[in-house]
């Protein structure tokens, strides 16, 4: 994958990037908008670290920042399909002291930019913290789903650990653990299967 970096991207600048419903947001904080409208459309939830980019542990820098293979086309893939595709990621680095909020926001606001994902939801807070925003519980999705208008019967988490599976199982979704690098195949068998 691209080791991407944009040093003149600030979250200053992206006020451009955010038509419609496109945006990051700490769902600790609960909906950012909280009046989903239009027809229902079904969620790709995907985990961010090992997921959507490679984990090297507290990614917090565009500098830091490599793509998973494949993972911008099958976004598009998901795109194509009538999908909305939100990230739900725990990042317990801000509450480490290792990134600041503003830090994640401004990274998840480049990510934005460089890929069709309609939203990005963190949580800031620890492993063992009461938020019911951290995977394994649901909160993220379920915040997501007062901001969108989620067909529920047809979404469906990508993760790569226990707990994002346990989240899905948690929101009455199922989900699926990454297969690795390239998750474009899987991710359309499953869809193929779901509709056919």
């Amino acid at each position: 994958a691209k080791h991407r970096t944009d040093k003149t991207m600030h979250a200053a600048d992206t006020s451009r990037y955010r038509r419609h419903v496109r945006f990051s947001h700490c769902a600790c904080d609960g909906p950012r908008y909280g009046r989903p409208a239009g027809p229902l459309r079904p969620a790709a939830f995907l985990d961010r670290d090992g997921v959507v980019n490679v984990d090297f542990g507290y990614v917090r820098h565009v500098r830091d920042w490599h793509w998973i293979h494949g993972a911008r086309a099958g976004i598009e893939w998901l795109k194509t399909q009538g999908y909305w595709v939100i990230v739900v990621t725990n990042q317990s680095a801000i509450a480490r002291g290792l990134a600041t909020e503003p830090q994640v926001l401004a990274l998840h606001d480049w990510v934005l930019a460089h890929a069709r994902v309609d939203a990005i939801y963190h949580c800031r807070h620890l492993p063992g913290d009461p938020c019911p925003a951290r995977k394994p519980q649901p909160g993220m999705l379920q915040v997501a789903g007062q901001d969108f208008a989620i067909d529920w019967a047809h979404s469906f988490l990508l993760g790569d650990r226990d707990t994002d599976l346990e989240a899905a199982q948690n929101a009455n979704i199922p989900g699926l653990l990454s297969t690795g690098d390239d998750w474009r195949a899987q991710v359309r068998d499953y869809v193929s299967r779901r509709t056919s």
